[in-house]
């Protein structure tokens, strides 16, 4: 039975099943998640050869595909926050980084201006 889930999610969906399963609104609209649950369940039934063993496989696939697409969007939740996570710590520690150093910056000025005065004094 894992190896027919496993051949649905693996075949060559169409564009338009491609663009609806690699949105990140998949993750955020539960509607869009039930809609490619509903049609890789209608996929993985399709798949299932006839024969006296059907109705039983039809079955298991109606419950390993919800449970494997939860699974799947788990996984892909978990590691989208644990990514953002890692990246604004990074950033945190680059810019704490970055205001420590700008403590032991020289000030100096952009530009002297100088009166006509001081031009002279620094010729002679």
């Amino acid at each position: 039975m894992g190896t027919i889930v496993n051949l649905v999610l693996l075949s060559n969906p169409t564009p338009a099943e491609m663009r609806s399963a690699t949105g990140p609104q998949i993750l955020l609209n539960a509607p869009s998640r039930q809609a490619l649950v509903k049609a890789t369940q209608q996929a993985a039934l399709r798949r299932i050869p006839a024969g006296p063993h059907h109705v039983a496989l039809a079955r298991q696939a109606a419950l390993q595909v919800p449970s494997l697409l939860d699974q799947i969007f788990t996984a892909v939740k978990q590691a989208l926050a644990s990514s953002l996570h890692q990246g604004f710590v990074a950033i945190l520690i680059l810019s704490s980084f970055a205001l420590l150093a700008s403590f032991f910056l020289k000030d100096v000025p952009f530009s002297e201006e100088r009166t006509p005065q001081q031009e002279e004094e620094k010729v002679e």
